[in-house]
């Protein structure tokens, strides 16, 4: 059982790297109750999901922060962090970029 939740964790954090919200949606759903329930890291995992589906940036970063994360899972969720901080600011390019020169003033 702690392979099987090693690998959902795994899983679960690569789908939330690659912006892939639908599988991570589905993948959740599917974890047996039990192996979600004794995993606590599985649960911190689909908090920082959960964020990112809401787009509350903020609040993904201190997902991430909050929870001491296991070898196998610390180094996708360093990178989730700086993938979503490249998110964030395509954003907010994308944002003033589609401000026109009458809406400045």
């Amino acid at each position: 059982t702690l392979f099987r939740s090693q690998v959902y964790g795994q899983l679960l954090a690569l789908y939330l790297l690659y912006n892939d919200m639908n599988n991570a949606r589905y993948l959740w759903k599917r974890i047996p109750p039990a192996i979600r329930t004794a995993n606590a890291e599985l649960g911190s995992i689909w908090s920082v999901g959960q964020r990112i589906w809401q787009k509350d940036f903020p609040g993904v970063y201190a997902a991430i922060s909050a929870h001491p994360w296991t070898e196998n899972i610390q180094l996708i969720m360093e990178a989730l962090r700086d993938a979503t901080r490249q998110r964030a600011f395509g954003l907010v390019s994308q944002a003033y970029t589609s401000i026109s020169a009458d809406r400045k003033s």
